[in-house]
């Protein structure tokens, strides 16, 4: 009997599980080999577009103008570098909260086929994203005058990395920078756009009316 249930317990636990299909396990290896090979790609863009040390006389700084990436040879402004190396870093942020999400799901056997679109996509949306944080940092905080070698490459990757892996909390906080700018008065809210002040007015005299009828 006790052999029994010791069996019983065992096909329990198995049933608690679930297995990962062949199919499955073909896309976790599809999807694996797609993240480290973008990751290595990013990473080898951040290197080549990173800004050179730059001098107190601009005449006088040795950066290239052009920067070599893979097989081609780009020629960038200071200001074009610095969208590049934002989108690069949203990227590689979002590549960080994608292999997070995979491996937990993975290692909890609780993969699902439906959300293979959300990781082949994650690093264009943390890209997209960073490059909006990044304009309105720089038309918000920045004078319009301000180029770009008077701010730190540092803050504005970092800012994009932490955008990138936390993209959802991101475009929450766009949505209150934009609900912040187009927002509406109090009495454009009302069902027919009718001011409240006339409504609250109307039933006074009303009530009023009722009052004296009474009366």
């Amino acid at each position: 009997m006790a052999t029994e249930s010791e069996n019983q317990v065992t096909v329990k636990k198995t049933d608690e599980q679930p297995t990962i299909t062949n199919v499955d396990k073909l896309w976790i290896s599809v999807l694996t080999f797609y993240l480290v090979l973008l990751g290595i790609i990013l990473f080898w863009g951040l290197v080549a577009f990173f800004p050179c040390e730059i001098a107190s006389d601009p005449a006088t700084s040795t950066c290239s103008k052009s920067v070599g990436f893979m097989l081609w040879t780009f020629p960038v402004t200071n200001e074009l570098r610095m969208i590049v190396l934002v989108f690069i870093a949203g990227a590689l942020g979002s590549l960080v909260h994608g292999f997070r999400s995979l491996f937990w799901y993975v290692g909890n056997r609780a993969f699902v086929r439906s959300w293979i679109l959300m990781y082949f996509l994650i690093p264009f949306v943390g890209s997209l994203l960073s490059l909006i944080f990044y304009f309105v940092i720089r038309g918000g905080l920045f004078s319009p005058n301000a180029s770009v070698d008077a701010t730190s490459p540092f803050g504005f990757i970092g800012v994009a990395g932490l955008v990138g892996m936390f993209s959802n909390r991101a475009a929450l906080k766009l949505q209150e920078i934009a609900e912040s700018i187009f927002s509406t008065k109090e009495s454009t809210k009302g069902k027919d756009n009718v001011d409240q002040e006339t409504i609250a007015a109307d039933k006074k005299t009303e009530e009023e009316s009722k009052d004296k009828k009474k009366s």
